[in-house]
C-alpha cells in the first residue's frame, strides 16, 4: 500500500498510499502523482496527520502550501483535523470527519477523468476507499502461514554459532505480509531485533505492543521526534544524514526530554549504493565523541552477491573491507559495539562472517539459496 498505481472507475487514476501520513511522505507522494498523466485533474484524498510535533495549525497550512504547490486541484481531508482547520485552506476543498462519512455521502459521479492520492494514517483505513474506486472484477487473496515463518526462522536459528544474534526484517509491512502479525510472530520466536523501512511502520508497531529493538533503515529529518519517543534506532549511512539526525535531535529535546539515541552506522564495502567509506571514518568519529548521547549500537553493511557463488571473490573483498572499517570505529569507543555484514543467504553459505549477529530477510519468507534449502 505504498505508491500502488491502479485503474479507477470513469477514467480515473487512484495512485494508493494508504500506509502512513506525514508531510516528507505526502512531498514524494505528491511528486509522484505530477509524474504521472499531466491530463487529468489531480485529487487528494487526506486523512489528517496524527503523529506530528509542530502545531496544528501550521501543519495544516503547511498542507495546505504544499498542495497548491504541486498544483493539485481539489483536497478531500479526512479528520476532525481537517474540520477544525478548515477556514486555513485555501485550496478546492470538502472534509469529512471520518472514512464511514466520505463513503457514505460521496458519489462515484462526481470523480471523472482524474488522477486521485489516496493517502493517510493507517488509523483510518483508506484501504476501503481504495477498494471503493477500483476498477476491477476479482479479488486476490494472499494467505501468510505464520507457522511456515516460524519454522524457517528456527532454520536459520540452527545454523548460527552460539551467542550470535538475530535480526529479522520486516521492512514494508513485511514485504506485505503484513507488519504486526509477523512482528508478533518473530516476538514468539525470540529473535532480538527487527528492522523498518520507515519510522512510521515502527511506530505502529510500538503501538500493537512490540517491544523489541527496532532499526529504521530510512530515517527521515522529519521523523526523528518520532525516532526518539518512541525508541527506534536509525541507520546511519552519511555523514550528511549524522549532521541532520544531531541537528534534529537537539531541536526536538528543546520541547521534549533529553533522551540518548541509538544508531546503527552502515558502511560501505563495495556496492557502491549506501554508506559510509573509510575516509569517513575520522569525521565520523570525531562528530560522535562531541554527541556522547548518541551511542552507536552496531556497524554493519550488505553483501551485494552472497547468493552467487560465482562472486564469492567479492564477498571475501567485501568481508575483508568491513572488518577493516569496522575495527577503526570499535577502537574509538569504549562500549561494545554489535558488528552484523550476513543476509540470508550469507547465513548458510559464509558461517564464519557471522559476527555478533546476522539479518534474517528473503530465507524467513521461504526462499532458500538452493534448493537443498529450499526442501528445508
Amino acid at each position: 500500500m505504498r505508491l500502488e498505481m491502479k485503474e479507477g472507475i470513469n477514467g480515473t487514476l487512484i495512485i494508493n498510499d494508504s500506509y502512513s501520513s506525514d508531510l516528507m511522505s505526502l512531498d514524494i507522494a505528491l511528486t509522484f502523482l505530477n509524474q504521472q498523466n499531466s491530463e487529468l485533474q489531480k485529487t487528494a484524498i487526506l486523512s489528517d496527520i496524527t503523529q506530528s510535533f509542530i502545531d496544528e495549525k501550521e501543519l495544516y497550512n503547511a498542507i495546505n502550501k504544499l498542495l497548491i504547490s504541486k498544483n493539485i486541484n481539489k483536497l478531500i481531508g479526512i479528520g476532525n483535523g481537517f474540520i477544525r482547520n478548515k477556514s486555513i485552506l485555501t485550496i478546492e476543498n470538502t472534509v469529512y470527519s471520518s472514512t464511514e462519512e466520505f463513503l457514505k455521502k460521496c458519489h462515484l459521479k462526481d470523480f471523472k477523468d482524474q488522477i486521485i492520492l489516496i493517502k493517510g494514517a493507517r488509523s483510518f483505513c483508506f484501504e476501503k476507499i481504495s477498494r471503493f474506486f477500483e476498477k476491477k472484477v476479482h479479488e486476490t487473496v494472499l494467505e501468510v502461514n505464520l507457522t511456515a515463518i516460524a519454522h524457517n526462522v528456527n532454520y536459520y536459528k540452527t545454523k548460527l554459532k552460539e551467542g550470535v544474534k538475530l535480526m529479522t526484517m520486516v521492512k514494508a509491512h513485511s514485504y506485505g505480509s503484513g507488519g504486526y502479525e509477523i512482528a508478533s510472530t518473530l516476538v514468539n520466536q525470540k529473535v532480538d531485533y527487527l528492522t523498518v523501512a520507515f519510522a512510521d511502520e515502527g511506530v505502529e508497531l510500538r503501538n500493537n505492543g512490540i517491544n523489541l529493538p527496532i532499526m529504521v533503515m530510512s530515517p527521515e529529518e522529519e521523523s526523528i521526534a518520532k525516532i526518539i519517543h518512541y525508541d527506534l534506532e536509525p541507520e546511519v549511512y552519511s555523514i550528511k544524514i549524522l549532521k541532520e539526525l544531531i541537528g534534529a535531535k537537539k531541536d526536538y529535546e528543546r520541547i521534549g526530554s533529553i533522551k540518548p539515541l541509538n544508531i546503527h552506522i552502515k558502511l560501505d564495502t563495495g556496492m557502491h549504493r549506501l554508506g559510509m567509506e573509510e575516509k569517513d571514518m575520522e569525521n565520523l568519529i570525531n562528530i560522535l565523541r562531541k554527541n556522547p548521547d548518541i551511542k552507536i549500537k552496531s556497524i554493519f553493511s550488505h553483501l551485494a552477491g552472497a547468493d552467487n557463488p560465482e562472486l564469492d571473490f567479492f564477498t571475501y573483498e567485501q568481508i575483508n573491507r568491513f572488518e577493516l572499517m569496522s575495527q577503526i570505529i570499535m577502537k574509538a569507543f569504549p562500549y561494545p559495539i554489535l558488528r552484523h555484514i550476513e543476509n540470508s543467504a550469507a547465513i548458510t553459505r559464509f558461517p564464519e562472517a557471522q559476527y555478533d549477529m546476522v539479518r534474517l530477510g528473503i530465507g524467513m519468507y521461504g526462499i532458500g539459496v538452493d534448493e537443498e534449502e529450499q526442501k528445508s
